[in-house]
C-alpha cells in the first residue's frame, strides 16, 4: 500500500500500514469474515464471469488522456492518525 494510487491513498507510515491491512484482512469487521480463494476457486469463475460480460452492453470508455489524475492529497500526521482512527470507529 505504500503507493497505491488507485485507491487514492498513500500511505508511508508502518504502523498505519499494518493498521489498514489487519481491517482489510478482517473484512472491516464483517460478519461473517471474508473467505480465502484459491487458484482453482477464482479459475472456476471464469466461465460465468465471461458468460455475464458477454449479456452485458459495452459501454463507451473514453481515451485514457482524456481523463485527468485526481489531485494530489497531502494530510499531516494528526490528520492521517484521525483519518485511520475513522477507519477502526465505524467498524468496531
Amino acid at each position: 500500500m505504500y503507493r497505491n494510487r488507485e485507491c487514492g491513498v498513500e500511505i508511508k507510515t508502518r504502523s498505519a500500514i499494518n493498521t489498514l491491512r489487519g481491517f482489510i484482512q478482517s473484512g472491516f469487521g464483517s460478519s461473517p469474515r471474508p473467505q480465502l480463494w484459491t487458484a482453482d476457486d477464482l479459475n472456476e469463475l471464469r466461465k460465468p464471469v465471461e458468460t455475464l460480460r458477454a449479456a452485458l452492453s459495452r459501454i463507451t470508455t473514453l481515451r485514457e488522456a482524456a481523463i485527468e489524475a485526481p489531485p494530489r492529497v497531502r494530510l499531516q500526521r494528526r490528520q492521517l492518525a484521525r483519518l485511520v482512527e475513522s477507519f477502526q470507529a465505524g467498524y468496531n
